[in-house]
């Protein structure tokens, strides 16, 4: 009986500490790929890497999925494109994206100071500035 308690206990234990890992990794935004083909490699590569994580039609982020969502960019009008074209410009020029709180969780996250140029830049050309 003994034996028996000890095996239930540590096949408890085993489940426990899986699902907790489980748990741990679907707090992580999935790594989700997308081929933007109306942006240039440059700029689709970054909002791959550090934005598409959040701004997709699948996210779990209502408020960033309802934003924008990188994987319908191609299916919006030019206008809407320029509008969040500009947001785009706006919120990352003033290191209001990735917010500072997911920022605290994912670091590797952040957009570098290169990054942050080739998107302004990029928007800047399209908003003809």
């Amino acid at each position: 009986m003994k034996k028996l308690s000890i095996v239930l206990l540590t096949c408890f234990l085993i489940v426990f500490i899986f699902s907790s890992f489980s748990i741990e990794k679907s707090t992580i935004p999935q790594e989700k790929t997308v081929e933007i083909k109306s942006l240039p490699t440059e700029v689709s590569k970054i909002i791959e890497q550090k934005c598409f994580g959040c701004h997709n039609s699948e996210s779990r982020n209502e408020d960033a999925r309802e934003e924008l969502s990188f994987d319908k960019w191609d299916d919006l009008n030019m206008l809407k494109k320029l509008s969040k074209t500009k947001e785009v410009h706006q919120t990352v020029s003033e290191g209001k994206m990735p917010p500072k709180r997911f920022l605290e969780r994912f670091p590797d996250r952040k957009l570098t100071e290169e990054e942050v140029k080739v998107i302004v830049d990029w928007a800047n050309k399209e908003l003809g500035k």
